[in-house]
């Protein structure tokens, strides 16, 4: 029974070895993270209002959505040029 107990311990302590080596963060750590969202946000601050709705536009988009006649959106850029 004793042989076991020191057999296990000495397996648990071997195996938190592996827990014990942290490796030093790279200066650039988290850039990915940082760059995949800025380049998923096209403009943060677009409004600070909140949206109106008009009845009669809502009625007339539903209307050209019914009979398949809808406008086709325009091409929005990010870039600031």
């Amino acid at each position: 029974m004793k042989t076991m107990i020191v057999t296990l311990t000495a397996a648990a302590l071997l195996a938190m070895t592996g827990c014990g080596t942290q490796r030093p963060l790279g200066r650039d750590f988290g850039n990915a993270t940082q760059q995949n969202m800025a380049v998923q946000i096209a403009n943060p601050e677009v409004s600070k209002t909140a949206p109106t709705y008009d009845g009669a536009r809502t009625a007339a988009a539903i209307k050209r959505y019914r009979e398949g006649q809808v406008t086709e959106p325009t091409a929005e850029t990010t870039s600031e040029n």
